[in-house]
């Protein structure tokens, strides 16, 4: 027997997790070369777990990225939302968000499939509306 327990296999939960705080890092101003390393060992890590590809990794961040982005752009001085784990909550099939991310995101692809905008430009009309329902709800 092992002296010590085998480690966890890496999750697509788990890469999600450290890939969202290397980017908050990244983009908070810790050393961007530290970060990109750190990002770049995950997107390996994942791969070599045959969870996901390195394109769908590297997919994952860039869009990661470009929501922070423009989260904080649209929202200065906001805590950047987190990542969410998988709690077994029923009804949501992505356990990784949040439900107010949940709802964003399939906003975001609604408005971007219907009128055809760009990504920054869906995510702008989609936290408006967003917005405006939830203080329709109050």
């Amino acid at each position: 027997m092992p002296d010590r327990p085998l480690p966890k296999p890496y999750t697509e939960q788990a890469f999600k997790e450290d890939a969202d705080r290397y980017i908050k890092g990244y983009l908070g101003g810790f050393d961007k070369s530290e970060m990109n390393q750190l990002l770049k060992n995950s997107v390996d890590k994942i791969e070599n777990a045959g969870v996901m590809s390195s394109d769908e990794a590297k997919d994952f961040i860039k869009e990661r990225a470009s929501f922070f982005k423009i989260f904080t752009k649209e929202n200065p001085g906001e805590t950047l939302p987190e990542m969410k784990a998988d709690g077994g909550r029923i009804g949501y099939s992505e356990g990784n968000m949040d439900p107010d991310t949940l709802s964003l995101k399939e906003k975001i692809e609604e408005i971007m499939d219907i009128e055809g905008v760009d990504f920054g430009a869906a995510f702008k009309q989609a936290m408006r509306e967003l917005s405006s329902q939830s203080k329709e709800n109050d």
